[in-house]
């Protein structure tokens, strides 16, 4: 019986970091990690791209926009995002998403996040994964949702 004590812990051991590893998103809400990874991999490629049009697609509006201290705008819809596409997302936050790996973001409850907050994605009752936060912290602009 003693023998066998190590191995059911390491078995153990095994078996909990890879489920943990295999569900880091769960917590906010994501059923599949590999998803959520395709969807961000799908996300980089409309930043890379400025494809404005499909990044429009996963926001959840509607959201408050601050672009400096003297201007706020409430993104109501896809046309209102397009139009302000270049002035939220600046050479540093296109660089700061491109450079994040899907399978190594932070999460919470609350949702998933970018950088130290730039950007969080939400999951929705029907899970839809959507953009519900896009900040500046360098205080130039900053455009979020219920964060």
């Amino acid at each position: 019986m003693l023998l066998r004590l190590p191995f059911i812990v390491s078995l153990f051991i095994f078996i909990t970091s890879s489920i943990s590893a295999q569900e880091r998103y769960a917590i906010a809400g994501v059923d599949n990690d590999k998803q959520f990874v395709e969807f961000y991999q799908k996300f980089q490629q409309a930043v890379q791209s400025d494809d404005s049009l499909y990044i429009s697609k996963i926001i959840c509006y509607p959201l408050q926009v601050v672009i400096d201290i003297n201007t706020k705008l409430r993104l109501k819809s896809e046309r209102e995002f397009i139009a302000n596409y270049r002035k939220l997302f600046d050479t540093r936050l296109k660089n700061l998403i491109l450079s994040q790996s899907g399978n190594k973001l932070f999460a919470k409850s609350s949702g998933i996040m970018v950088g130290r907050g730039q950007i969080w994605f939400i999951v929705t009752l029907d899970n839809k994964i959507l953009i519900s936060s896009i900040s500046n912290h360098q205080g130039i602009w900053q455009l979020s949702n219920t964060h």
